[in-house]
């Protein structure tokens, strides 16, 4: 069963002020907008505090997206209906049904905003029960259920899920100011998306390094020639030194702000970090 809708969180931007908070949100919104657009997909975007709504048709394309849009946390192919008991005891049977099997342990987790007509643990102990006595070969496993069954009321809206992708977190692309990194080696690829994921714009100085993969990251990237680089702007130079290469030749002191975000990272873990890049957010890691 398709998806109605893809519910989108974020985290630390929820922390910023309300005016902040606004301006980040809808430099995410874009992202996602941009990306839809760069593959020539339709969507439609609502926000509402807290959560955004990502409407598409393509959803194998879509939830590629959602993987390489920093800013997001995690997603969720979701239904809605009216945050009433009746309307959500059908959909939610409609969405749990295919995930059942016998032997089946599940549990029912219930979270509501701006809604005081129901207590997320009465709604949980409820839903659990109308599902147990629906559905046959059932047992409730709140430790570690084969199948969650997840609620969401928001206002007089009620959305059903059972699945939470994780994304790559972050802040949303473009909120940080901007870097320029010289891509000849994968490490390279490495230091730049970990600034990207800091929000900050990257712009790739192409010294015969795969600076294309960092595309699958960033719908608007522009790479530059070596010798354009030196009339470029950018607030910051990224570098893809190590800490044993730090340490066996520290870069003399100047006047340009550099960042050297590998700097406490092991080489097991920018080889994955490489992979991950390269991967595009098919691989599912946590750092």
């Amino acid at each position: 069963m398709e998806p109605e809708l893809y519910l989108v969180r974020y985290g630390e931007l929820g922390l910023k002020s309300t005016k902040i908070r606004k301006r980040m949100e809808s430099v995410l919104i874009k992202n996602i907008q941009l990306f839809h657009l760069r593959e020539g997909l339709e969507c439609l975007v609502d926000r509402e505090w807290g959560r955004i709504f990502v409407h598409t048709s393509d959803h194998a394309a879509t939830r590629s997206i959602l993987d390489r849009v920093f800013g997001i946390t995690s997603y969720s192919p979701a239904w809605r209906c009216e945050a009433r008991m009746e309307s959500m005891e059908k959909l939610a049977l409609k969405v749990f049904e295919p995930l059942a099997f016998e032997g089946c342990g599940f549990a029912v987790r219930a979270r509501r905003n701006y809604n005081e007509a129901f207590n997320s643990q009465e709604l949980e102990r409820d839903m659990g029960s109308y599902l147990w006595e629906h559905v046959d070969g059932l047992h409730v496993d709140l430790t570690k259920p084969d199948v969650t069954l997840r609620l969401e009321v928001r206002g007089k809206d009620c959305y059903v899920f059972s699945e939470k992708n994780p994304g790559p977190g972050g802040m949303p692309l473009g909120t940080q100011g901007s870097g320029m990194v010289m891509v000849k080696e994968d490490k390279d690829l490495a230091a730049a998306w970990l600034m990207m994921k800091r929000g900050c714009r990257v712009y790739p100085v192409d010294m015969g390094g795969n600076w294309q993969e960092l595309e699958k990251w960033d719908p608007e990237l522009r790479c530059l020639k070596e010798g354009e680089a030196e009339g470029w702007h950018a607030n910051c130079r990224i570098s893809s030194m190590t800490s044993a290469e730090f340490q066996a030749s520290p870069p003399e002191k100047g006047e340009e702000l550099v960042f050297y975000p590998l700097i406490g990272l092991s080489l097991e873990q920018i080889d994955e970090l490489v992979e991950k890049v390269k991967m595009g957010g098919e691989k599912k890691m946590i750092l």
